[in-house]
Protein backbone atom coordinates (compact mmCIF):
# COMPACT_ATOMS: atom_id res chain seq x y z
CA UNK A 1 0.00 0.00 0.00
CA UNK A 2 1.29 3.17 -1.03
CA UNK A 3 1.04 6.37 1.87
CA UNK A 4 1.35 9.69 -0.35
CA UNK A 5 3.02 11.53 3.32
CA UNK A 6 6.03 9.03 3.01
CA UNK A 7 6.99 11.34 -0.75
CA UNK A 8 8.06 14.46 2.15
CA UNK A 9 10.79 12.18 3.12
CA UNK A 10 12.60 12.52 -0.31
CA UNK A 11 10.99 9.35 -2.17
CA UNK A 12 8.32 9.39 -4.26
CA UNK A 13 4.99 8.26 -2.74
CA UNK A 14 4.55 5.23 -5.94
CA UNK A 15 8.02 4.39 -5.50
CA UNK A 16 7.48 3.13 -1.65
CA UNK A 17 5.35 0.01 -0.66
CA UNK A 18 4.84 -0.25 3.06
CA UNK A 19 4.90 -3.94 4.71
CA UNK A 20 3.32 -3.71 7.93
CA UNK A 21 4.76 -5.57 11.06
CA UNK A 22 3.46 -8.51 12.00
CA UNK A 23 3.37 -11.83 14.38
CA UNK A 24 4.59 -15.26 13.87
CA UNK A 25 1.83 -17.48 13.48
CA UNK A 26 3.46 -20.34 15.53
CA UNK A 27 4.03 -18.86 18.30
CA UNK A 28 1.26 -16.04 19.04
CA UNK A 29 -2.47 -17.75 17.68
CA UNK A 30 -5.57 -18.48 19.46
CA UNK A 31 -6.14 -22.16 19.30
CA UNK A 32 -5.48 -22.46 23.34
CA UNK A 33 -8.00 -20.08 23.93
CA UNK A 34 -10.93 -22.86 23.97
CA UNK A 35 -8.78 -24.52 26.61
CA UNK A 36 -7.99 -21.52 28.31
CA UNK A 37 -11.92 -20.52 28.79
CA UNK A 38 -12.71 -24.24 30.07
CA UNK A 39 -10.95 -23.76 32.64
CA UNK A 40 -12.59 -23.08 36.02
CA UNK A 41 -11.40 -20.03 37.48
CA UNK A 42 -13.31 -17.17 39.24
CA UNK A 43 -10.35 -14.61 38.91
CA UNK A 44 -11.13 -12.47 35.29
CA UNK A 45 -7.71 -11.39 34.19
CA UNK A 46 -6.99 -7.54 32.26
CA UNK A 47 -3.42 -7.49 30.91
CA UNK A 48 -1.19 -4.72 30.16
CA UNK A 49 1.85 -5.51 28.00
CA UNK A 50 4.08 -2.39 26.50
CA UNK A 51 6.95 -0.15 27.71
CA UNK A 52 6.58 1.54 31.03
CA UNK A 53 6.18 5.58 30.02
CA UNK A 54 3.53 8.12 30.04
CA UNK A 55 2.17 8.13 26.14
CA UNK A 56 0.91 4.55 27.18
CA UNK A 57 -1.24 5.31 29.55
CA UNK A 58 -0.27 3.55 32.92
CA UNK A 59 -1.48 6.13 35.03
CA UNK A 60 -4.86 5.96 33.68
CA UNK A 61 -5.51 2.43 33.60
CA UNK A 62 -4.56 1.60 36.80
CA UNK A 63 -6.66 4.69 38.13
CA UNK A 64 -9.41 3.22 35.95
CA UNK A 65 -8.95 -0.12 37.39
CA UNK A 66 -9.22 0.89 41.02
CA UNK A 67 -12.36 2.78 40.40
CA UNK A 68 -13.78 0.26 38.50
CA UNK A 69 -12.69 -3.18 40.59
CA UNK A 70 -11.37 -1.50 43.88
CA UNK A 71 -9.78 -4.82 45.55
CA UNK A 72 -12.13 -6.81 44.30
CA UNK A 73 -10.62 -10.54 44.40
CA UNK A 74 -12.17 -11.74 41.37
CA UNK A 75 -10.90 -8.81 39.11
CA UNK A 76 -6.95 -8.32 38.10
CA UNK A 77 -4.91 -6.61 36.57
CA UNK A 78 -1.79 -8.06 35.68
CA UNK A 79 0.86 -5.56 34.00
CA UNK A 80 4.27 -6.15 32.12
CA UNK A 81 5.74 -3.17 31.90
CA UNK A 82 9.64 -3.57 32.61
CA UNK A 83 10.35 -3.12 28.74
CA UNK A 84 13.06 -0.37 29.20
CA UNK A 85 15.45 1.10 26.86
CA UNK A 86 17.10 3.55 29.05
CA UNK A 87 16.88 4.01 32.67
CA UNK A 88 15.44 1.00 33.33
CA UNK A 89 16.07 1.16 37.05
CA UNK A 90 14.40 4.59 37.36
CA UNK A 91 11.21 3.66 35.04
CA UNK A 92 10.66 0.25 36.72
CA UNK A 93 10.77 2.22 40.47
CA UNK A 94 8.12 4.45 39.07
CA UNK A 95 5.55 1.57 37.96
CA UNK A 96 6.25 -0.43 41.25
CA UNK A 97 5.98 3.15 43.13
CA UNK A 98 2.45 3.57 40.79
CA UNK A 99 0.66 0.12 41.83
CA UNK A 100 2.14 0.53 45.17
CA UNK A 101 0.34 3.75 45.38
CA UNK A 102 -2.59 2.54 44.05
CA UNK A 103 -2.94 0.16 46.95
CA UNK A 104 -4.73 -2.61 45.08
CA UNK A 105 -3.30 -5.87 45.77
CA UNK A 106 -5.43 -7.42 42.74
CA UNK A 107 -3.02 -5.23 40.54
CA UNK A 108 0.32 -7.17 40.03
CA UNK A 109 3.38 -6.87 37.77
CA UNK A 110 5.03 -9.54 36.09
CA UNK A 111 9.18 -8.89 35.26
CA UNK A 112 12.28 -10.17 33.99
CA UNK A 113 12.79 -10.87 30.81
CA UNK A 114 10.19 -12.93 28.74
CA UNK A 115 11.08 -15.05 25.26
CA UNK A 116 7.89 -15.21 22.59
CA UNK A 117 6.84 -18.72 24.42
CA UNK A 118 6.70 -16.80 27.01
CA UNK A 119 4.50 -13.83 26.21
CA UNK A 120 2.17 -16.24 24.45
CA UNK A 121 1.92 -17.88 27.85
CA UNK A 122 1.14 -14.48 29.66
CA UNK A 123 -1.40 -13.32 27.47
CA UNK A 124 -2.95 -16.69 27.63
CA UNK A 125 -3.42 -16.53 31.27
CA UNK A 126 -5.67 -13.49 30.96
CA UNK A 127 -9.06 -12.95 29.79
CA UNK A 128 -8.86 -9.65 28.04
CA UNK A 129 -5.97 -7.13 26.77
CA UNK A 130 -6.41 -3.34 27.89
CA UNK A 131 -4.30 -0.89 25.31
CA UNK A 132 -4.28 2.62 26.47
CA UNK A 133 -1.85 4.21 24.66
CA UNK A 134 -2.04 7.89 23.05
CA UNK A 135 1.08 7.06 20.61
CA UNK A 136 1.80 4.45 18.95
CA UNK A 137 4.13 3.39 15.82
CA UNK A 138 2.67 0.08 15.60
CA UNK A 139 2.20 -1.74 18.63
CA UNK A 140 3.33 -5.32 18.69
CA UNK A 141 1.95 -6.53 22.37
CA UNK A 142 -1.51 -5.06 20.90
CA UNK A 143 -1.47 -7.32 17.88
CA UNK A 144 0.14 -10.59 19.26
CA UNK A 145 -2.65 -10.31 22.20
CA UNK A 146 -5.24 -10.29 19.03
CA UNK A 147 -3.46 -12.50 17.33
CA UNK A 148 -3.84 -15.18 20.50
CA UNK A 149 -7.59 -14.47 20.17
CA UNK A 150 -7.53 -12.54 23.41
CA UNK A 151 -10.55 -9.80 23.59
CA UNK A 152 -9.36 -6.18 23.61
CA UNK A 153 -9.99 -2.42 24.55
CA UNK A 154 -7.83 0.12 22.92
CA UNK A 155 -7.30 3.27 21.85
CA UNK A 156 -8.37 3.51 17.96
CA UNK A 157 -5.84 6.03 17.10
CA UNK A 158 -2.41 6.32 16.23
CA UNK A 159 -0.15 3.24 14.41
CA UNK A 160 -2.58 0.63 15.72
CA UNK A 161 -5.33 2.07 13.40
CA UNK A 162 -3.95 0.50 10.59
CA UNK A 163 -4.88 -3.36 11.92
CA UNK A 164 -7.73 -2.25 13.95
CA UNK A 165 -9.57 -1.37 10.92
CA UNK A 166 -9.11 -4.71 9.68
CA UNK A 167 -11.06 -6.15 12.43
CA UNK A 168 -13.27 -3.34 13.51
CA UNK A 169 -16.31 -4.40 15.37
CA UNK A 170 -14.00 -7.15 16.98
CA UNK A 171 -12.37 -5.06 19.43
CA UNK A 172 -13.87 -2.17 22.13
CA UNK A 173 -12.14 1.39 20.98
CA UNK A 174 -11.50 3.93 23.87
CA UNK A 175 -13.32 7.50 23.47
CA UNK A 176 -9.97 9.70 23.54
CA UNK A 177 -9.32 13.34 22.91
CA UNK A 178 -5.96 14.93 21.89
CA UNK A 179 -3.75 16.71 23.71
CA UNK A 180 0.20 17.42 23.75
CA UNK A 181 2.51 14.77 24.12
CA UNK A 182 4.43 15.79 27.37
CA UNK A 183 7.48 12.75 27.51
CA UNK A 184 10.82 13.40 27.34
CA UNK A 185 11.80 10.17 26.11
CA UNK A 186 9.23 9.93 23.33
CA UNK A 187 10.33 13.34 22.45
CA UNK A 188 13.69 12.47 22.45
CA UNK A 189 13.57 9.47 20.54
CA UNK A 190 10.29 10.04 18.13
CA UNK A 191 11.28 13.62 17.35
CA UNK A 192 15.16 13.23 17.60
CA UNK A 193 15.89 15.98 20.14
CA UNK A 194 15.13 16.12 24.12
CA UNK A 195 11.90 17.62 25.29
CA UNK A 196 11.21 20.76 27.66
Amino acid sequence: MSQGHIGTAGFAARKVDLVPEGVDPNIFHPSCRAWHRARSRDTFRFLMVGKFEARKGYTQLVEAFVKAFGNDPNVELLIKGDFFHQGGEVRGAKLLDLVKRADAPNIRLLTGDASREDLFMIYNAADAFVFPSRAEGWELPLIEAMACGLPTIAVNYSGQTEFLKEVEGHFMPVAHRLVPINDPEYQQFALGHEGD
